[in-house]
This record gives structure tokens, sequence and C-alpha cells, in this order.
């Protein structure tokens, strides 16, 4: 079990997504036919307003992917804890995803977190980066509004940058 949580983790952390879009991640979401593979969950929270929503997965989430789609059809969920024994195979649940995170942080003997600031620690490592609002938002699928507002504070990176080159 800890092998696909660390999977799970390392991927949710190189897309910035939502867990509940990682969690529902199926083969046949993916396109795969260019270097740079397209995921576009097929459902999530911003539906209902027609907005459609797109990962792109580069090559380091890439290679955690590969063996986890190993001989799954497009409808099997990609993250699934193996079964044990007479137990069948258990998909991930965005609610246990989180409970799992905090298990293994307790056992480790460090703070416990959840998975759902991977999400603005991404936003704030591409913003950070690339200085740049649309950056951060299309890293993690959301508006610049949004991004700015909720995830990252953009004018940290500027500042960093000014006082860099001038002070």
């Amino acid at each position: 079990m800890p092998a696909i949580l660390e999977a799970l983790v390392r991927v949710h952390w190189w897309l910035g997504g939502r867990p509940e879009d990682l969690v529902s991640m199926r083969p046949g979401d993916l396109d795969r036919t260019e270097d740079v593979w397209r995921y576009v969950p097929d459902t999530h929270k911003n539906e209902h307003r027609e907005q459609e929503l797109e990962y792109w997965i580069g090559p380091k989430a890439q290679a955690i992917l590969v063996p986890l789609l190993e001989g799954k059809s497009a409808t099997e969920l990609v993250f699934v804890y193996p079964g044990v024994g007479d137990d069948p195979p258990t998909p991930i649940q965005r609610a246990v995803y989180g409970n799992r995170v905090k298990d293994v942080c307790r056992r480790a003997g460090v703070k416990p977190w959840t998975p759902r600031p991977l999400r603005h620690s991404r936003a704030t490592e591409v913003m950070r980066i690339y200085e740049s609002n649309s950056a951060a938002a299309a890293v993690i699928g959301d508006s610049e509004e949004v991004a700015r507002t909720i995830y990252v504070d953009p004018q940290s990176a500027v500042r960093k940058r000014i006082a860099r080159e001038t002070g």
C-alpha cells in the first residue's frame, strides 16, 4: 500500500490538481499520443460552468504512471490499492487518500498533513519559477484570478526578483 500512496502523492505534486481529480484518473482519460500527456477528468468541480479541465503530464509524472497503467482497461481507476489474499483491489477515495497520508505521517513521527495543500504548493512553486499568474493557473487547471487570490502570493516572487536585481 505505501508504494501506491507514494505514487499518488508524487503524481499529485507534478499535476497540481485537486485530490478528487487524481483519485478518479482512468487510462481512458489520458491522451498519450504526444510527449506530454493530456489528462481530462471525466467529472470535475467546475463542470457545471461548462469549463473543461485539463492537466498536462510531463516525463516525471509519466514515469510514475506507466507501471500503474499496465494491463488496465480504459475505465479502471489508476490509483488502486492491490488486493490482499481474497480481498479485491480497492480504489483510493478522496477522503481515504487524506487519511492515509495523515496515518503515514504519524507513523513516521512527522507533523501530519493532507494532500489538498499540494495544489497550493505546486501553484506557488510554478509562480516562483515563472513569476506568472497564468503559469500558476495553467499548472493547476484554474483561472488566473483564482490562482492569484487563493493559491499563491504573486508579489513574493516579484519582490524577490526586484531585491535580487536592484537591491
